[in-house]
């Protein structure tokens, strides 16, 4: 049973979600209704896996903004994005590679050597979700969702707390290779994390300094590895998430943090405005997507 037969089987998704449609004046291919399938397939897995555990989560970024303006992905997205409590996230670190059985794959510096990224990812081995650049790479690039930590800070000392991540530069004795290829002016603060000759070391180096307990009395959460030089607009209270609600998201339910509507004018503003026609395109645009060959056929 291939993974859109599995969603099937789930009642995730039906026959008809696999369908061409226009959504909101944008035309969404039965190709990109394919990926959308997998993802939901990878979110209905986390979810089984994080009920098992007793571990919180929440829709975040572009699919929480999705699941309150669109009832599921925004027409134009491409991925999943969920948080979790650092604490919540440690444990799915911990226990989660054994509660996670083929094709699904938890992936971390730890579970994949050689992937460099400082936040998790849960993968479809049997997909694509590669970036163009890493094609040279071996960790596993199958089409995944994304797992970030919730960690706290100090509001009041925004500036100086989001630079707890900087000393593992110096710890890790890493280099920014700026003449990456896929490395832009908005990733150069990610890069610092990203791209460390020991990325095992540089990813404990990072879960050391923002688990540090001095921070742990404060009211206010962010996503330190996704910050860079917008840390006012992913910065919220954490009464936003004392709770969780069950939303629609396409044809399941999601949960997303009591104040939503807090964290959502947060990052976005005005989010019930759509951007403008021009503007609305894929995320992913450097990425090979396909949900029907594993990301070994596509390696270099």
């Amino acid at each position: 049973m291939n993974v859109i037969e599995t969603a099937l089987d789930k009642r995730i998704i039906t026959e008809s979600f696999l369908e061409d449609e226009v959504r909101c004046n944008y035309f969404i291919s039965s190709k990109m209704k394919r990926i959308w399938a997998v993802e939901l397939d990878l979110l209905y897995e986390f979810e089984r896996v994080c009920d098992k555990l007793g571990l919180k989560y929440w829709a975040t970024g572009g699919t929480l903004l999705g699941a309150i303006r669109h009832n599921g992905f925004i027409p134009w997205d491409d991925d999943i994005d969920v948080a979790m409590p650092r604490n919540d996230y440690n444990i799915l670190m911990k226990l989660g590679p054994n509660e996670f059985k083929k094709p699904y794959f938890l992936q971390n510096p730890y579970t994949d050597p050689g992937y460099f990224i400082c936040f998790a990812k849960l993968r479809n081995s049997e997909t694509t979700g590669a970036n163009k650049y890493h094609l040279h790479k071996k960790f596993n690039q199958g089409l995944f969702i994304d797992i970030f930590p919730l960690d706290d800070c100090i509001l009041e000392n925004r500036e100086i707390d989001r630079r707890r991540v900087i000393p593992f530069m110096k710890e890790c004795g890493s280099a920014m290779k700026s003449g990456s290829p896929y490395l832009s002016d908005e990733q150069k603060y990610d890069a610092k994390i990203h791209h460390s000759d020991n990325p095992l070391e540089s990813y404990e180096t990072v879960q050391r300094i923002m688990t540090n307990s001095k921070y742990s009395c404060s009211d206010y959460f962010w996503i330190a590895m996704f910050t860079g030089e917008t840390e006012d607009q992913l910065t919220w209270k954490k009464s936003d998430f004392s709770t969780s609600l069950r939303h629609r998201f396409e044809d399941i339910e999601i949960p997303v943090p009591n104040g939503y509507d807090n964290v959502l004018k947060a990052e976005f503003n005005d989010y019930m405005i759509f951007p403008l026609v021009e503007e609305r395109g894929i995320c992913h645009s450097n990425f090979i997507f396909d949900s029907d060959k594993p990301y070994t056929e596509y390696l270099i």
